[in-house]
């Protein structure tokens, strides 16, 4: 007998899978009466949770995997989405479900595991991004295994991360090719361990072709210091000749800025992103990215998962998903 998925619930009710996991995990976010309506078609369908005491027919137990995101990240229309979509491809294909939970800032920072945890209906979890050393050690101290996503292991977890480095590397090796040597990096050093790798991938191609690191725009910006990132801007952009951004709404962002202090894109100066989002393509000039194989990234951390649920005993692992340059309109060859 087929296995009833959270995905067949979902078309049943003609709700979203997240309501759906959301509702069985006793999550927030879902009024009673959707809650009740999904609780009634699952036992309608013969939806088997994890603590069940039944078993599939070829004895393999798991049913449900958790994803668990932070909440800035569920607003991303661009990236994640794409990385969801890879996790339930590679869940549906193994009749698993997929749980979504978001994680709020004040559970994160208290270490305060999501009531999925204590119902003991889960056999595994992916958690995205870099989050709070409390956080994870609540979360090592769990029997599940968990894999974290695009971010870095501490030893207890495996990890399914983006090559970083290479893209970076990559990425100022175009710039260094296409005649450029005054090449600074956008992007906030602090704001995750992947904005790092790229600048470690951008600093090593810089110091390979003998040219200077620059740095001074590091700090990135968000609405609370544009105006000192402006600054700063004005500052440095009359002696820099291409930038590198740590990812591509940040180089769409900066185009914008160099428009309204008076430079041109790509005449006076290039610019190179990072992840080749959909709004990468529109902009003005179209946007050179690396591209970043999002829906892999879902895919191979399910494939991973599972692995690992069957070899606990195996030194704890890090898979790196490459890259590729995408080569548009904002970048140009310096002659002089």
């Amino acid at each position: 007998m087929a296995k009833v998925t959270i995905q067949e619930i979902a078309e049943k009710l003609g709700i979203s899978r997240f309501a759906v996991s959301r509702a069985l995990s006793g999550g927030a976010g879902v009024s009673e009466e959707t809650r009740e309506r999904v609780k009634k078609m699952a036992k309608k369908l013969g939806y088997v949770p994890r603590n069940s005491k039944r078993l599939n027919n070829d004895g393999f137990r798991t049913r449900n995997i958790l994803f668990m995101i932070r909440r800035e990240h569920i607003r991303d229309q661009n990236f994640w989405p794409m990385v969801i979509a890879g996790a339930e491809s590679a869940t549906k294909k193994r009749h698993l479900n997929l749980i979504m939970t978001v994680v709020e800032p004040e559970e994160e920072d208290h270490g305060v595991l999501p009531p999925v945890f204590s119902a003991n209906n889960i056999d595994g979890v992916l958690a995205v991004c870099d989050f709070h050393p409390v956080f994870l050690e609540a979360m090592a101290n769990q029997d599940q295994p968990v894999i974290l996503v695009d971010a870095e292991g501490n030893g207890d977890f495996d990890t399914v991360v983006i090559d970083d480095w290479q893209g970076g590397k990559i990425a100022t090796e175009h710039l260094i090719g296409k005649g450029h040597r005054e090449i600074c990096f956008v992007g906030d050093l602090t704001m995750a361990t992947s904005f790092y790798r790229r600048y470690l991938g951008y600093g090593y191609a810089m110091s390979q072709a003998g040219l200077d690191v620059r740095d001074e725009l590091s700090m990135g910006y968000v609405e609370e210091n544009n105006s000192e990132f402006l600054r700063k801007l004005k500052e440095i952009a009359g002696s820099v000749q291409g930038f590198v951004c740590a990812n591509d709404q940040m180089a769409i962002n900066l185009i914008a800025f160099l428009t309204e202090i008076g430079f041109s894109v790509p005449d006076d100066l290039s610019v190179v992103g990072f992840d080749n989002i959909t709004p990468a393509i529109g902009s003005k000039p179209a946007l050179t990215t690396i591209h970043v194989y999002k829906e892999r990234i879902g895919e191979r951390a399910v494939e991973l998962l599972e692995w690992r649920r069957k070899n606990l005993a195996y030194p704890r692992e890090t898979i790196s998903i490459g890259v590729r340059l995408i080569e548009r309109s904002s970048v140009r060859e310096r002659r002089e």
